[in-house]
């Protein structure tokens, strides 16, 4: 068992494994020292972690620079990952930096595996519209350098409770669910559809749950628990 966490009081990446042959072991994974690929930056504020059997992959978001108002100026995606359970075994990247075109992260980040690949997903804010975000991106870890992106102005600021199968990315939208099908080729507004039309007051957790092997998006819609298909 793995669980993975953010130390609020130091703003770094800390860990924890137990298997069955030993208690608890507690591990400093990143945001402490800018050597062995790692990074000082207040890390961990969103994090998603995946394991294949084998390798663990976790995302997460870093601020790297704040205004004097407290507010993101620039940020990062970092991924790391590890084959076993050696805390000395962590590699490090960083999948998405600030630009001009997303210059702040930190709003949300989600994993999924496919196909023997994970596909990782996160939020930004382009210089213009931040601090609130705008876009949501993707990328293949096998191909971090093919990040796609897509605007969602039509449906409102993106927000957290981001998750993904894989294929589809659901997400806040205006307090409302919003679901990206990435698989289209040519990606436009109407590759974003609405999945609850409905306004709540506050963001809606949803989860993917597979019920006689057909999968739906398990949710909170006008206060009751639904099963939707995006």
């Amino acid at each position: 068992m793995q669980v993975f966490y953010r130390d609020e009081s130091q703003g770094i990446l800390l860990g924890a494994i137990k298997t069955k042959s030993s208690a608890w072991k507690y591990e400093l994974i990143d945001g402490d020292r800018k050597t062995d690929g790692r990074t000082t930056g207040d890390v961990g504020f969103h994090v998603q972690a995946v394991f294949d059997g084998s390798k663990t992959y976790i995302a997460y978001d870093s601020v790297v620079a704040m205004n004097q108002k407290k507010e993101i100026t620039s940020g990062a995606i970092r991924i790391a990952t590890r084959t076993g359970f050696n805390p000395t075994g962590w590699s490090y990247q960083t999948l998405d930096i600030s630009t001009d075109d997303a210059s702040v992260f930190g709003f949300d980040v989600a994993l999924a595996k496919i196909n023997g690949d994970v596909l990782a997903t996160w939020l930004a804010s382009s210089s213009t519209t931040a601090p609130k975000p705008n876009q949501l991106r993707w990328a293949l870890l096998s191909e971090p350098m093919e990040i796609s992106k897509i605007t969602t102005e039509n449906f409102g600021a993106p927000g957290e409770f981001m998750i993904t199968d894989g294929k589809t990315i659901i997400f806040n939208c205006q307090e409302r669910l919003c679901a990206l099908d990435t698989s289209k080729k040519v990606l436009g507004q109407s590759a974003i559809r609405l999945v609850s039309s409905t306004q709540g007051s506050e963001p809606t957790q949803s989860a993917w749950v597979t019920v006689n092997k057909v999968k739906y998006l398990l949710a909170t819609v006008n206060g009751k628990l639904a099963l939707l298909k995006p």
